[in-house]
């Protein structure tokens, strides 16, 4: 009983399940850890990697149950599956009621060297926005989808065995009505199943294959990828996000199998794995189960057994972004292409497809904007994931943060304008055992003028050379050799530009191999082998020379649609009798997929009004947790980023204050006490502006302005 940390390893892989190592922590050490925004500025729009730091007992314990050098990797007794990388998780235990705090990977590991020194090792592990800060949004290599009609299972292509598949009748995780329901046929217990072969298959080379799977009338789906000999499987329940028996099928060999929450109650079911020696042939099966290792049951013909969109056969070591087909296998590139008229939810998911370790789970609101242009400012050669992230957050005043349970959240700009009362109303009864809560009220911190920044673009009508190599380049025989080539303005070159609708390289126009760098030799453009894969920037060229000798590039270019970012438009709002009194003190905002006038002066307008009202600026919340207290000890650790609190303490003078939770940082003390740190955003006290709705829609009375609901639908 009490309040304790329960600290989790993830030994067997992602959802696998997790091992309690809490006995191995060394509780003298303490532990500190924590996530999300640690900034209420505005123009901070994505978390930065949450961290989590401790340490574990490496001496042997009295009972031989964890040997001498158990946490050292490559000692002779380190823990079996104990590797950086593994996932890490840590509770908070009141009175036997678990709520998890942190969720992440190990990214180091640092054992106490010698025979004198205390015997520990220090963990550091990160959490999901560490892979968003380390994953460029290029260079990942070209996948293939061999699962024909991937997205339109009521093709002949698939196979329906006592199934039958009705269309397009319910959203996918997209919010898109493309998804398909599958039904069980009537008759005799047996299995029921959606299949489709393959052949012309890399032998002896990994494969995933997955599918998009909701429960309906059953909970379980049972995933085969086989081969004549042999192949590899995998059960999930898709109502509970938890992976059944997997295993290996024959000569096939089992590699991995995962789920992942994908939003609106869908799942990715994944498995990984070969299908034997020398398999070229594939089967690949999407069967109904009833529950684990049960995939066998009387069929009724009427309602859905499942909900299924989206399936995926490649050849690679995990499964990435879902490539769409229609009766060929596709290749694309791990890229981002300039999307137009996008939602902004959507740019999201497509920013996060790049990313070859998908989230544990994925939260997304429905947003409000229509980007006209999108990623078209993104530069393939320095941008990682977080980078686009924060282009979004800043282009539609969204928020992008992980949970404590490792889901990656997108947050709309209308979430935090809900007119919601305070999830916890903080006392001096509940800060007396605390730090001092960190208030300062200097007037830096009042914004007087806000100035928002969009920059229209402007589109080619016709293609243009974005892309030409300025001088003849020299290729060695063999290869491939991968030249990137970035996107410029053709009036500047100095300027770099997105683009759109590139056209495929052709010899003899778009490149050009001499043997001579002059171009006076002979031509050997046919002796070279010259594929393209395009984003929305740059051009990645894989050469290959078969000339038998130096081959010099004197042609190398790319036509595309050009499109340009023109003069930007700066809007403003400001307060006149603060820029008199304290002169002027400016938040510049830039908006880079924004195009609305009308959004961007609403977002300075609403900035002004939080911004320039004198208002508490606290640092840090710090809050004890009271183990003679449980009860408010668990509201406490329930909080997640976003929950609006409210403070009231004499001395700061705090009166009913209110502030969104931005971060959350927790810390167990030596003597085994444990500590919540909240970063706080300001908010206000009244509700928000609804057209004609009574108690919301007396401005300046009741109310006040709700930018977050202006829309450019």
């Amino acid at each position: 009983m009490g309040i304790s940390f329960i600290l989790r390893f993830e030994f067997d892989g992602r959802g696998a399940g997790w091992t309690d190592v809490t006995p191995d922590l060394h509780q003298p050490s303490g532990m500190d850890g924590g996530f999300g925004i640690f900034s209420d500025q505005p123009v901070d729009r994505t978390a930065t990697t949450g961290v989590l730091t401790f340490n574990l007992i490496n001496s042997a314990s009295s009972d031989g149950s964890r040997p001498l050098g158990y946490y050292t990797i490559g000692h002779e007794n380190q823990r079996t599956d104990f590797e950086v990388g593994i996932g890490v998780q840590v509770i908070i235990d009141v009175d036997d009621t678990q709520i998890v705090m942190w969720t992440g990977e190990i990214s180091s590991i640092n054992p106490t060297p010698g025979i004198l020194l205390q015997r520990l090792t220090r963990i550091v592990a990160v959490d999901y926005m560490d892979k968003c800060a380390r994953t460029p949004l290029t260079g990942l290599g070209d996948f293939t989808n061999y699962a024909l009609f991937s997205n339109k299972f009521e093709n002949a292509a698939w196979d329906k065995t006592r199934c039958t598949i009705d269309p397009n009748v319910t959203a996918d995780p997209y919010l898109n009505p493309l998804a398909d329901a599958i039904i069980a046929s009537a008759g005799p217990a047996d299995t029921h199943i959606l299949s489709q072969t393959f052949s012309g298959r890399t032998a002896d080379a990994t494969h995933v294959w997955y599918v998009f799977a909701k429960a309906f009338i059953h909970d379980w789906v049972y995933l085969e990828a086989v081969g004549t000999g042999g192949g590899f499987s995998g059960y999930f329940d898709v109502s509970t996000g938890v992976i059944g028996t997997t295993g290996a099928i024959g000569t096939g060999t089992f590699i991995d199998a995962k789920i992942i929450n994908a939003g609106l109650d869908w799942y990715v079911c994944i498995i990984i794995g070969k299908a034997g020696p020398a398999e070229t042939a594939w089967t690949n099966k999407v069967i109904i189960a009833e529950a684990d290792n049960d995939n066998v049951f009387v069929g009724a013909g009427l309602s859905p057994s499942l909900y299924l969109t989206r399936a995926q056969f490649e050849e690679s070591t995990w499964g990435s972004a879902w490539i769409e087909t229609e009766d060929l296998a596709v290749t694309n590139n791990k890229g981002l292409v300039v999307e137009q008229n996008i939602r902004e939810e959507d740019a999201f998911y497509k920013t996060v497809d790049m990313l070859p370790v998908q989230p544990r789970a994925l939260s997304v609101a429905a947003g409000s904007d229509i980007f006209r242009f999108c990623f078209d400012v993104s530069r393939d050669e320095k941008d990682k994931v977080n980078t686009e992230f924060q282009r979004l957050g800043l282009s539609a005043m969204g928020l992008i943060y992980t949970q404590a349970d490792g889901t990656l959240t997108y947050e709309s700009r209308s979430t935090r304008a809900l007119p919601t009362t305070p999830v916890v109303d903080l006392t001096e009864e509940d800060l007396r055992n605390s730090a001092p809560v960190l208030v300062d009220d200097q007037t830096k911190d009042t914004i007087n003028k806000v100035t928002t920044i969009i920059a229209p673009r402007r589109e080619e009508v016709a293609v243009v050379l974005l892309y030409e190599l300025n001088q003849p380049q020299a290729f060695e025989i063999g290869g491939p050799y991968q030249v990137k080539g970035l996107w410029t303005d053709p009036a500047q070159r100095a300027s770099r530009a997105g683009g759109s609708d590139p056209v495929e390289a052709e010899a003899g126009v778009d490149y050009i191999f001499n043997t001579e760098a002059d171009g006076s030799g002979s031509d050997v453009t046919d002796s070279m082998v010259v594929t393209t894969t395009f984003t929305g920037n740059a051009t990645l060229f894989e050469i290959t020379n078969n000339s038998g000798a130096v081959a010099y590039a004197t042609t190398l270019q790319t036509r595309a649609v050009g499109l340009y970012a023109v003069e930007p438009v700066a809007l403003y709002a400001e307060n006149k009798e603060l820029i008199a009194l304290w002169g002027e003190q400016e938040l510049t905002l830039e908006m880079p997929y924004q195009s609305s006038i009308s959004v961007a002066q609403e977002v300075a307008d609403w900035l002004l009004f939080i911004l320039s009202t004198r208002r508490k600026h606290i640092t840090e919340i710090p809050m004890f947790l009271d183990p003679g207290n449980p009860t408010r000890a668990l509201e406490l650790i329930q909080l997640s980023i976003s929950d609006r609190i409210s403070i009231t303490e004499t001395m700061t003078g705090l009166d009913n204050a209110h502030y969104f939770i931005n971060a959350i940082s927790f810390r167990m003390d030596p003597q085994g006490n444990v500590w919540l740190f909240w970063t706080p955003a300001p908010s206000i006290t009244s509700n928000f502006w609804y057209l004609e709705s009574e108690g919301f829609s007396e401005l300046g009375i009741t109310t006040w302005l709700g930018f977050a609901y202006i829309t450019d639908l």
